[in-house]
């Protein structure tokens, strides 16, 4: 990803846009879900928590 897309997305996360939340999350949710999974164990408890 450029850095012009970064600085998009950080613009939109600034104003609360919803668009800005959803593209962090589609972003970062399965890295972020194999760290809670390491942590929880348990993958309905981990999808719970992301």
């Amino acid at each position: 990803m450029e850095e012009s897309h970064y600085q998009r997305l950080i613009t939109a996360l600034k104003k609360g846009e919803e668009k800005g939340i959803t593209e962090i999350y589609d972003l970062y949710a399965d890295a972020l879900f194999g760290v809670i999974h390491r942590i929880v164990t348990d993958e309905g408890q981990a999808s719970d928590c992301l």
